[in-house]
C-alpha cells in the first residue's frame, strides 16, 4: 500500500495510506510503522525513524494488522500496524 509519512516520533512513523480507487472515505487511514519495522534486521537497527524517513515522504508499506476498537489493544479506536521492512524493494 502506498502512503505519505505524516509524523515522525522516536518510536516510529505515522503514515497516511492512499485510499483505494473509488473510495469516498472523507479522510485517509493512518497507520504506525514501528521503529523496529523500518528496516530488515540484517540491515541493522534504526536508532531514530528520521534516520530513514522524512515527513511528506512517499513510501510503500505492508499492512501487518488492523486492530478494531473493540479489541483491548485498540483502546476504542482502529489501529493499523505497518511495516516498511517487509516490503520487497524490487517489487514493492
Amino acid at each position: 500500500v502506498k502512503g505519505t509519512v505524516t509524523r515522525i516520533e522516536p518510536y516510529g512513523a505515522f503514515v497516511d495510506l492512499d485510499p483505494p480507487p473509488g473510495s469516498d472515505h472523507p479522510r485517509p487511514f493512518r497507520g504506525l510503522c514501528h521503529v523496529s519495522a523500518l528496516r530488515p534486521p540484517e540491515e541493522g537497527r534504526v536508532e531514530h525513524p528520521s534516520d530513514v524517513l522524512s515527513p511528506e515522504e512517499r513510501v510503500t508499506v505492508l499492512v501487518l494488522e488492523v486492530i478494531g476498537p473493540d479489541d483491548p489493544e485498540g483502546r476504542g479506536q482502529y489501529r493499523i500496524r505497518l511495516s516498511l521492512a517487509a516490503v520487497d524493494p524490487k517489487t514493492g
